[in-house]
């Protein structure tokens, strides 16, 4: 996986030198969340080391998940299971 985000650093760096605007310099600084043109909806800045930190987790969590789905009653309590099946002799 390549993760690319907007640096938060950048983010308040280019409020106030790009923008001329103090009061979303601010708000970036804080970690609130502003509103994105291109996307219509608020966006909040994340560090990298935030992040790093979240997929560190992800392996422990994909470890519990795979034990789960070998145990009842884990197993059933999805919404849909799925069965692959296919003819003797091919594959």
């Amino acid at each position: 996986m390549s993760l690319v985000c907007p640096s938060p650093v950048a983010d308040v760096l280019a409020a106030l030198h790009r923008d001329g605007d103090v009061d979303l310099a601010g708000r970036r600084l804080r970690g609130e969340p502003v509103r994105s043109v291109t996307f219509d909806h608020e966006v909040r800045s994340v560090r990298w080391q935030s992040v790093a930190a979240q997929l560190a987790a992800y392996d422990a969590i994909l470890g519990l998940e795979l034990e789960l789905a070998e145990r009842d009653p884990y197993r059933d309590v999805a919404r849909a299971w799925q069965l692959v099946a296919r003819r003797a002799g091919r594959e």
